[in-house]
């Protein structure tokens, strides 16, 4: 645990600098903002031609909904896999094993600063937005949780993406497998409707599948709608999902280097 301690307080303050160094680079992520805003104003269409709401959900719901959506997938989502994928199939790879700490220890670091300057920008918004439409203050043990489940939605989605990545090791495609397991989390998710829209079979299903915790269960808590119970249960799914999704990285990862050294790279 020391070991650990050490190595991600070295590389922390040096991710931090890169990342102030070419802050740049996080107005690119505000292009994530831009599906959950545009299925924001689908869904205020949708109830201004019902009469102002959709099986009872009004307009300052979908506002507050979505554009905690956009904030959560600003702060969580990442496209780590691709960097995996250039990463096997340059060659560049090898530098990246002559340091002495596992190259996921350097991207992980790397993804948390990058978040953590989204979240600097995008917090502050999702406040003034829920205070405007009435979802805070609200219960401040459902924002902290929102808050938890934002972090565990971040590592989930780092570790199904890296293992994505891995498959890199034996596969040319890694990119259409990562566009449709995105496409597909973020219908199973919440992002292209709430799922409180949908039939209960649907929800039931999403709940046992990782992707709710990477979108819906922040989005639900930070907004005040999942019960205190309900949040706890979606943390505890993201947490299992993520020791699963790590299992499954490392797997790769062994096999995937013992493939990559056999063919000399």
């Amino acid at each position: 645990m020391r070991e650990v301690i050490r190595l991600y307080g070295g590389l922390l303050p040096v991710s931090w600098r890169d990342g102030v160094a070419y802050r740049g680079r996080v107005w690119l992520d505000i292009f994530r903002m831009f599906f959950p805003l545009l299925m924001m104003w689908v869904w205020l269409t949708i109830a201004q031609q019902q009469g102002g709401s959709v099986n009872g959900l009004d307009s300052n719901f979908f506002v507050r909904y979505y554009v905690t959506a956009a904030v959560v997938a600003q702060v969580s989502v990442t496209s780590i896999s691709m960097v995996w994928d250039d990463a096997i199939r340059l060659g560049t790879l090898s530098s990246m094993l002559l340091r002495p700490a596992d190259p996921v220890h350097h991207l992980l670091c790397k993804e948390l600063c990058r978040r953590a300057l989204a979240a600097s920008a995008g917090i502050p918004m999702l406040i003034i937005v829920l205070i405007v439409t009435g979802g805070y203050p609200g219960n401040p043990l459902k924002f902290l949780l929102g808050i938890a489940a934002l972090l565990i939605g971040f590592m989930l989605n780092f570790f199904m993406a890296t293992a994505i990545g891995m498959l890199a090791f034996w596969l040319t495609q890694v990119q259409r497998i990562t566009l449709l397991w995105t496409g597909i989390g973020s219908f199973l998710a919440g992002g292209v409707a709430p799922l409180r829209l949908l039939p209960h079979w649907f929800q039931d299903l999403a709940a046992v599948l990782p992707f709710k915790a990477t979108l819906g269960t922040p989005v639900e808590l930070l907004t005040g709608d999942a019960a205190v119970l309900a949040g706890l249960r979606g943390l505890g799914a993201g947490l299992v999902w993520t020791a699963v999704a790590l299992l499954i990285y490392r797997v790769l990862w062994r096999r995937g280097l013992r493939q990559y050294s056999a063919v000399g790279a």
